[in-house]
């Protein structure tokens, strides 16, 4: 696979999660009594979605990878497990689970402001 088609799941995932967590966190904050859609409060929203999606992604994309490592053990009939996840191998899916959490975080950072410049564009439904 190469690095354009590693890319696109992360990308999707990060505007998803930013744009989901937006609509959710600002909603929360409108019906609270917040009259506004403020700068604060899209970073404060943009900083949340940056958190979750770095978390959620790395640990799916790691536990992915570690996965394919113990089924390459298994069928490479190593005799200890964890053998390849201490080698380079392991340290190279660590490396690649967080470079897919940095993209997604970003993509997700990105995408949080996205609803919240349309409703601060738009403040009131026609």
């Amino acid at each position: 696979m190469d690095r354009a088609q590693r890319v696109v799941l992360p990308v999707a995932l990060g505007v998803s999660d930013g744009v989901l967590n937006a609509l959710v966190l600002a909603a929360s904050s409108l019906l609270l009594g917040e009259p506004r859609l403020s700068l604060e409060l899209a970073l404060r929203i943009a900083l949340a979605a940056l958190a979750t999606s770095l978390l959620t992604v790395f640990v799916a994309e790691y536990s992915n990878l570690r996965l394919g490592l113990r089924r390459a053990e298994r069928e490479l009939n190593l005799t200890r497990a964890g053998k390849l996840a201490t080698s380079n191998l392991g340290r190279a899916i660590l490396r690649e689970a967080a470079a897919s959490a940095v993209v997604a975080a970003t993509a997700s950072c990105a995408g949080a402001p996205l609803p919240l410049a349309l409703g601060a564009a738009l403040p009131e439904a026609p």
